[in-house]
């Protein structure tokens, strides 16, 4: 998202992504892969926010936006695959073929059912489409600034201020108490849009005082945990000497919680509920990982117990006879795979996630945006399922293919533009 002024005439001309090198040889190439591209966001958008049908819809639906994706790459003629994106789907393949065949051990799972296999697995294998078709959709947004600017972000905060509140208040299911307005209730699908398009009006239109009285009615609208953090988050990364704290709060904060509030399960769980249970998945998913000797379980069994008992009284989520038993996940990515691919996998996915981190203290409003984000990204893959859940990861994937393309490397090389340092919006 570049800047609204003018670049002066002497100098360079702003990138343009999409007339690469080899686009540039054919020159219907450029409007194939922008073609291409606008078909993918079209169906993006519909399936996001269109959540209740695709998901009634399933695999239809699914198979339309992963044949959109792989067409935008494929017209774009490049893509974002650093080599832990390519290994992840990889290993969870060879783990698919295990599980199939039944030749891997159960650890303290009672549940085995080939039939549930495609569903656990599937976010492994659409991960890298998804999130290098977002990459070019968003250099296709980089080309219009006007258009992020007078129509993207505005359309995204009266979705997250008013749209959003008024669906809940109308269709959503009643809190407890019968109240039902909130704002933004999980970081999901089409949630986590509108709150990164919200952090974006945040940091580039409110200054003074401003964010100190929006950032409180923000909290005060939503009833979820997380998010009341990353709009807490919004007043402390608007600090400018911070050294790069979206790096610091989110690797050391966020993964740790994988690792040690499962050490601590039983106050958690006396403080707050839904946060002391998800220690319970942790743990119990670490105790899978022991008993595996580092392999994991892969597919087709639960990754939560039907009977949990604290303090000798009987507890369940889900009993093991309900349908969606096998597909509750243990809300932590990083975690998740390590239950299902084994120490391996946990490994690619932190990774990932590292080649994502802000590399200098912000300076201007996105990069300061780019250091919220980051935090909010690893609040949401170290709280939930993320990358393994359809409703989680196309949501997960926009932000990911945006801070990809603001920081990692390897993704600013593949889309650069010879004789421009850095493609991507930028603050010029």
């Amino acid at each position: 998202m570049t800047s609204a002024a003018a670049a002066p005439a002497a100098r360079p001309e702003a990138p343009r992504p999409l007339a690469s090198t080899a686009a540039a040889a054919g020159g219907g190439a450029v409007s194939a892969s922008l073609l291409a591209t606008v078909l993918y966001v079209v169906v993006f958008v519909a399936y996001v926010w269109g959540w209740p049908i695709s998901r009634h819809l399933g695999v239809p639906a699914l198979a339309v936006l992963l044949a959109t994706a792989l067409l935008s790459i494929v017209c774009a003629r490049r893509a974002y695959l650093p080599g832990a994106m390519i290994a992840l789907p990889i290993l969870a393949s060879v783990y698919i073929a295990l599980s199939y065949a039944g030749a891997l051990p159960a650890a303290w799972t009672q549940v085995y059912d080939r039939g549930a296999i495609a569903q656990q697995s599937v976010g492994y294998i659409a991960m890298p489409i998804l999130v290098s078709a977002n990459v070019n959709a968003l250099i296709v947004l980089a080309r219009y600034p006007a258009l992020v600017k007078r129509v993207l972000v505005p359309a995204g905060v009266i979705g997250g201020l008013v749209i959003n509140p008024l669906v809940l208040t109308l269709y959503g299911e009643p809190l407890e108490g019968g109240h039902s307005y909130f704002l933004l209730n999980s970081f999901s699908g089409a949630e986590l849009i509108l709150t990164a398009l919200i952090g974006w009006w945040a940091f580039h239109s409110l200054s003074g005082i401003a964010p100190l009285v929006v950032v409180p009615i923000l909290i005060a609208l939503t009833t979820h945990l997380n998010t009341a953090l990353a709009y807490l988050a919004l007043l402390v990364f608007r600090t400018r000497r911070l050294l790069v704290l979206g790096s610091l709060a989110g690797l050391l904060l966020f993964l740790a919680t994988g690792f040690v509030a499962p050490l601590f399960w039983e106050p958690l769980l006396a403080l707050d509920a839904n946060n002391g249970i998800r220690a319970v998945f942790w743990g119990d998913a670490w105790l899978a990982v022991r008993d595996t000797w580092g392999v994991g379980v892969g597919f087709g069994r639960e990754a939560i117990r039907g009977v949990y008992y604290f303090y000798a009284e009987p507890w369940s989520l889900k009993r093991p006879d309900e349908p969606d038993f096998l597909f509750i996940g243990v809300h932590n990515s990083v975690v998740q795979a390590g239950f299902r691919l084994g120490i391996l996998g946990a490994v690619l996915v932190v990774l990932l996630i590292a080649r994502l981190r802000p590399r200098r203290s912000p300076r201007t409003p996105t990069e300061q945006f780019d250091a919220w984000l980051f935090f909010v990204f690893v609040m949401i893959v170290c709280s939930n399922v993320a990358i393994t859940g359809m409703y989680h990861l196309p949501g997960v994937t926009a932000v990911w293919a945006w801070l990809a393309l603001r920081h990692d490397p390897a993704c600013i090389r593949t889309f650069a533009i010879k004789g421009e340092a850095h493609v991507g919006p930028t603050d010029r």
